[in-house]
């Protein structure tokens, strides 16, 4: 796997010629001269420029080092030259005698060779001067540009008797100009708006729901954009650290070394860091980072038959329930059938303490279930309710004895399995309603076995639709340095393949066409579930690039709100948001329909968008999000959203939320563009139009207008389709073009499904 690996990176570097060429129409150059040149005196060395189109980079090579001194676009300096860039900065130790060293790539070598030409370069940095450090340890940078597309990889060999702990790679400082942007990798994506003048500071782990979803960055203003990609297919672990520098910022990624600890541990930069220039906002870098995940990533999640059986049987729920504190299934069953009736549409439940056990508590000893769970399943799901119970796929209970009805026992069966802080045998642990719990590795086979049969006794005896696995999107990785777990100590990419296995396992046991859902999620297992539960994914400036990216392949669902919420402008916010951005409503208490009065306008707003969604299902959960429509004249609206990852956060939306989406059916493609209010008191006119060539809609036009109770008869149009509209307070409205006559409503919702 490795040698594949190495393969093709190689062909990946020479091939960024390919690349650049497909990807023309982002490019971005400006005259030059726009900026004073730098103040400061470039360091004495050699100069060699590189690339020949829009993007240039100047590498300098001196007696004992190498610099990045300059990158271009067009001949416009890029770098902050107030603040340092450096290529790479490696912590090692000297086994022999316990000294740590730092070593950078601009200092401290006594040999640095330069070859290649304008388009591909290889600088070999060799006989580090420290004296802790071996003379055979060698550092090599290979960089390519072409056009306005770059590779960069960095490979460590000859450690010797010293083993690398760190590398960060590369620390580039920007330019900030004001009026800009950088979109994070945050939840679905997050934009901070002039990060400089902000003072950003942002420092989170890939891969996990809660921090880091993708392996890519962008900054940009009015008039260029730069993408930060760092192209892993393997999706190894590493941090992003985003910070305001010298009135610039500086981006850099961490890598903890497979094998830390141990000597002679050479290292080869997990796929190769991507700096691009492009054109355009987030959803082109979101477009950017999809053109290179789509066929390169072995995380892309494909589209074979077993999978999109599965991604229809999720993906036509149009709304989610939560079991909340009556789990005992001869009282779940009434009241879910009734809250089914009430919004008359498919639904989703997740299904808590199914077995009498407490939350957060004795995991993962989930058996025996309650008397009456396969019955009320099999009342449920006839009923058109996808049952999904809660299992966690991450922790053991350390308090299990042995005593219990599975005989699990934590010293024998979770201990020698759980990831391992040191060698001394010290595990990870986290704490949850009052219980300790030890984090699993997931690369053990017992560990897997115990979820593999637990998955296959509830989706097969049991007969559920689907699970819902925690904690295994969400949380970030540990460096367990178990040896005998045989997989690489510490960093690399092997949590990601562990989990991996063990999904693949559980998948081989389930019963065809059952789904597989997990909390959040990074995309690093976006190839092994079916959805993803997003109920975290809330921030102010919060964009859908992730949908950009993943839409059709992955159903997300989940909204975190709360019965408190109910009266409360940011519930209808929240909803409203979450909506347009492709997220399936939910999760909601079953008794939600019983409210009356003031609290009564809850389960209507909801009802109206789960009603909007199962007619728009082929769109948002079988579709592509296109870019979003630009609205003019749009109040905002200002809540305090509560219980967030960050806590009490104040967020700010348009009140009219929008979502533009492309179905491309077996007969043809069709349009939907969205509209939300999310006030709650003030009716919203405004004004849009879409062009339908610009999206491969080309001769007659139609258009259908699509309301929650209501479907208005198709009428020709316009190839640009204008419309004029008021929308009164919380309510939803969405037009379909096509180049059919034929009304939505005669379409099965997967037509063409299995073709994309």
């Amino acid at each position: 796997m490795e040698a594949k690996h190495s393969l093709l990176k190689l062909a990946a570097l020479f091939g960024c010629f390919l690349l650049s060429a497909v990807q023309a129409n982002m490019l971005s150059g400006k005259a030059p001269g726009v900026f004073a040149p730098p103040v400061t005196a470039p360091p004495s060395g050699e100069q060699h420029n590189l690339g020949n189109g829009p993007l240039q980079a100047t590498l300098i090579t001196t007696g004992n080092g190498v610099l990045l001194s300059s990158i271009r676009n067009a001949g416009r300096e890029l770098l902050n030259t107030n603040a340092t860039t450096e290529l790479f900065t490696l912590f090692l130790t000297n086994l022999t005698n316990g000294q740590d060293v730092e070593l950078k790539a601009s200092e401290g070598w006594s040999n640095v060779t330069f070859s290649g030409d304008t388009s591909h370069a290889i600088v070999e940095l060799a006989a580090p001067l420290s004296p802790d450090l071996p003379h055979s340890l060698k550092a090599r940078l290979t960089v390519a540009i072409s056009g306005s597309h770059s590779e960069w990889d960095l490979s460590i060999s000859g450690l010797g008797n010293t083993t690398l702990n760190q590398a960060f790679t590369p620390r580039i400082n920007i330019r900030a100009e004001g009026n800009d942007h950088l979109l994070l990798p945050r939840f679905s994506g997050v934009l901070f708006d002039d990060p400089v003048a902000n003072s950003i500071h942002w420092q989170q782990i890939y891969p996990a729901g809660w921090h880091a979803t993708m392996q890519f960055l962008a900054y940009y203003g009015t008039d260029y954009g730069l993408y930060f990609g760092f192209h892993d297919p393997q999706a190894s672990t590493k941090t992003f650290d985003i910070s305001e520098n010298g009135g610039g910022i500086a981006i850099e990624a961490r890598y903890t070394a497979t094998n830390k600890s141990l000597a002679g541990n050479d290292w080869d930069m997990p796929g190769v860091f991507a700096l691009d220039l492009f054109s355009g906002d987030w959803y082109d870098a979101a477009l950017h980072y999809r053109a290179w995940a789509s066929t390169q990533a072995d995380f892309w999640p494909r589209l074979d038959a077993e999978r999109s059986a599965r991604l229809r049987a999720i993906g036509n729920i149009s709304l989610w329930a939560t079991s909340g504190s009556g789990n005992a299934p001869a009282d779940i069953e009434p009241h879910v059938l009734d809250f089914a009736r009430y919004m008359g549409v498919p639904v989703g439940l997740t299904w808590y303490k199914w077995n009498s056990k407490d939350f957060d508590a004795d995991y993962p000893e989930y058996f025996p279930e309650q008397d009456g769970m396969d019955v009320t399943t099999a009342h449920l799901q006839a009923a058109g309710v996808q049952v999904a119970p809660y299992i966690n796929g991450r922790l053991f209970d350390t308090s299990l004895d042995g005593s219990g009805p599975s005989g699990l026992n934590f010293p024998t069966d979770g201990q020698p399995h759980a990831a391992k802080k040191n060698s001394l045998g010290d595990y990870f642990t986290q704490t949850f309603n009052g219980n300790t719990f030890a984090v699993m590795c997931p690369t053990r086979r017992p560990w897997q076995d115990i979820l593999r049969d637990a998955s296959d006794q509830l989706t097969r005896r049991i007969g559920v639709a689907g699970l819902y696995i925690d904690q295994i999107g969400a949380a970030s990785p540990v460096e367990c340095m178990d040896a005998s777990h045989q997989h690489p100590l510490a960093g690399g990419a092997w949590w990601t393949r562990g989990y991996r296995s063990m999904l693949e396992r559980i998948r081989q046991a389930l019963a065809p066409g059952k789904f597989t859902t997990t909390e959040n999620g990074a995309d690093n297992l976006l190839n092994q579930f079916d959805g993803l539960m997003v109920q975290g994914w809330q921030a102010n400036n919060l964009v859908p690039a992730f949908q950009a990216v993943y839409a059709g392949r992955i159903i997300l669902f989940g909204v975190k709100t709360g019965v408190s919420q109910y009266t409360q402008p940011q519930f209808y916010a929240k909803l409203s948001q979450a909506f347009v951005h492709g997220v399936q409503p939910g999760r909601f208490y079953t008794s939600i329909q019983n409210e009356t009065g003031a609290r009564e306008v809850a389960p209507l707003f909801i009802r109206k968008l789960a009603r909007l969604r199962h007619k728009l299902t082929r769109f948002m959960s079988f579709g592509s999000l296109l870019r979003p429509l630009s609205l003019g004249g749009i109040p905002s609206l200002t809540s305090t959203w509560t219980h967030t990852y960050d806590g009490d956060v104040s967020v700010t939306i348009p009140a009219i939320q929008t979502s533009t989406w492309l179905s491309t059916g077996a007969e043809e493609k069709r349009l939907a563009v969205v509209f939300v209010n999310a006030s709650t008191t003030e009716t919203i006119p405004f004004s849009f139009q879409l062009d339908a060539a610009e999206h491969g809609l080309n001769g007659q036009i139609y258009v259908q207008e699509i309301r929650d109770t209501t479907n208005l008869p198709v009428q020709p149009t316009a190839s640009v389709f204008t419309k004029s509209l008021s929308l009164a307070p919380m309510d939803a409205v969405a037009f379909v073009l096509s180049t059919s006559p034929q009304p939505l409503e005669t379409l099965l919702f997967s037509d063409g499904f299995e073709d994309r």
